[in-house]
């Protein structure tokens, strides 16, 4: 059977047509090997973090965690050694806390480390990163799910955001002002967490890739019932998506 590329694929002379090149899916890079997790194990005023190995132009970078500031939430600001432009999505709980993730597409390729610089001092800070290919370059963020609807005093600590765009990367953070509990996602794929109160500022970092189009929960058990807020952030697959392109009419052949 004779077979030659097309531009959505590999065309075989009968018609037919194979996914051979078909747009890249939303993915963790290296399955977590760049997950990082900041925890000076006290305050921290400012705080470093590098990933684990060369991030790649174009990937999306998260970073996502909780800051607690002795007289008042702090507004975060978060920059790295590749240039990446980072837009943070923030909210405080209970006047001291704020909790945050913030995106950037990387920039350039190579050896990054990422700076978080919440604003004055006394803060106690922590964070953790990640990096993920297959995102919409231009316009990353799909939806913005803010913590509205996202608090609670419970064991049960979920939020749902609605996703525009399908297969698209969710991405949730939790916080509580609790004392020294366990926190386990019950969705998706931890990222990074910090659990005790008395040398850290707690908070879980998780991501998910979803389906269809929706609603989509992120969701943990806390080891007692605190005070918690979720903040829930969605984000574009490129074009073609996680799903194979393939010409109207054509149907699929694999080897």
């Amino acid at each position: 059977m004779l077979m030659a590329m097309g531009g959505a694929g590999m065309i075989l002379s009968r018609g037919l047509w194979l996914p051979s090149d078909a747009e890249a899916a939303v993915a963790e890079v290296g399955a977590g090997s760049q997950r990082a997790t900041y925890d000076p194990g006290g305050g921290s005023d400012i705080g470093t973090k590098a990933f684990p190995a060369n991030v790649t132009a174009g990937n999306l970078l998260i970073v996502g965690g909780a800051d607690w500031q002795t007289a008042a939430a702090q507004v975060v600001t978060v920059s790295d050694t590749r240039s990446t432009p980072y837009t943070v999505l923030s909210g405080a709980l209970a006047s001291q806390v704020r909790y945050f993730i913030a995106y950037g597409i990387a920039a350039t390729s190579g050896a990054c480390t990422v700076t978080v610089d919440p604003a004055g001092t006394g803060n106690w800070l922590n964070f953790a990163i990640d990096e993920f290919s297959g995102i919409n370059t231009t316009t990353p963020l799909d939806v913005d799910g803010t913590s509205g609807g996202g608090t609670g005093t419970s064991t049960a600590a979920t939020k749902s955001i609605t996703t525009v765009a399908a297969n698209a990367l969710v991405v949730g953070v939790v916080t509580h002002t609790g004392g020294n509990v366990t926190i386990t996602e019950t969705t998706g794929t931890k990222i990074g967490e910090t659990e005790n109160p008395a040398t850290s500022n707690p908070f879980n970092l998780q991501f998910q890739i979803a389906g269809a189009a929706g609603a989509q929960a992120s969701s943990w058990t806390m080891g007692s019932s605190v005070t918690w807020v979720v903040y829930q952030a969605s984000f574009t697959p490129g074009a073609g998506g996680a799903a194979a392109r393939r010409p109207a009419n054509r149907p699929f052949m694999f080897p």
